[in-house]
């Protein structure tokens, strides 16, 4: 009954006149029932189950700019159109990390899913990881609701207080069901030190190697817990990943082909903005290998 038209649009550019235009058309395409030709693969979709109307237009240019201006993330128009009535973003971002951060925050911005919700939209998805919001319900789904991972810490006794102030920073994974921290800490009376430390690195989804010389001067974590964390690694069962809490020549060592945190194996207690900064970094980026997966 009406024409497959296929509406064509420029590559995404940098300026917001230019992602203006493009939203422009894709909005058009919406109100006359044809398709915008997506010029990338979408970060972001957001989906009605009806016609687009003209009252929803405006709606769809404030979420934009809500976005742009409130929360600092620039959705760049791409394609979408009538079918399903689909606006398709990627998003500006200056690493993988800085997409995947500003996806989880736009998943769980109220005032973000309430704009898109009154603007007449049903769902929200991200692409890669596959996640999304069922707006009605706001029921999330995809791997950022599946069940809290395990994160592994091993450490060096001498490093326990660094050791708890790092284990602090990983509270609001904690809370959020996102993640939760395992340390030898965690072992009850009566129970079995060996066993139970075995038991944790097999479960773990991500293993924190907590590096200071005093970690490599521990005969128990060098000959149990490393080894078994970079067998699990080279699996591709885990990610081992080192920490390094203080400064140390550790590149040398069995670790020294793992990526470390924070940036640049920046040691923690030399991290330019202090130590509180350095632990939220590591937290931050944990969580994004972990959204990742």
């Amino acid at each position: 009954m009406f024409p497959n038209v296929q509406v064509g649009l420029c590559e995404p550019g940098n300026t917001p006149h230019l992602m203006d235009e493009q939203l422009e058309r894709i909005i058009d395409a919406c109100l006359n029932r044809q398709r915008a030709i997506d010029t990338e693969l979408p970060d972001l979709t957001l989906r009605m189950m009806r016609d687009f109307r003209q009252t929803d237009a405006s709606a769809i240019r404030e979420l934009v700019n809500f976005a742009r201006k409130n929360l600092g993330i620039v959705l760049q128009p791409v394609g979408g159109g009538f079918g399903c009535a689909d606006f398709n973003f990627t998003i500006a971002a200056m690493s993988k990390f800085d997409r995947l951060r500003k996806l989880w925050q736009l998943l769980h911005d109220d005032d973000f899913l309430d704009r898109a919700s009154n603007a007449g939209f049903q769902s929200v998805l991200t692409r890669a990881p596959r996640n999304g919001v069922y707006l009605p319900t706001r029921e999330v789904y995809g791997t950022i609701n599946k069940p809290a991972a395990k994160i592994f810490c091993s450490y060096s006794h001498q490093d326990r207080e660094l050791q708890l102030k790092l284990r602090a920073h990983f509270e609001p994974l904690r809370l959020a069901g996102f993640a939760t921290v395992w340390y030898d800490g965690e072992i009850q009376p009566g129970g079995e030190f060996a066993r139970e430390i075995e038991q944790n690195l097999q479960d773990a989804a991500v293993i924190l190697l907590l590096i200071s010389s005093d970690f490599f001067a521990s005969e128990y974590i060098m000959e149990n817990e490393v080894p078994i964390a970079i067998a699990r690694h080279d699996r591709g069962e885990t990610h081992a990943v080192p920490i390094i809490l203080r400064p140390v020549y550790w590149k040398v060592t069995s670790l020294g082909r793992l990526k470390a945190l924070p940036l640049d194996g920046v040691p923690v207690t030399e991290w330019h903005a202090g130590v509180d900064a350095a632990m939220s970094h590591v937290a931050e980026n944990v969580h994004l290998l972990l959204l990742h997966d």
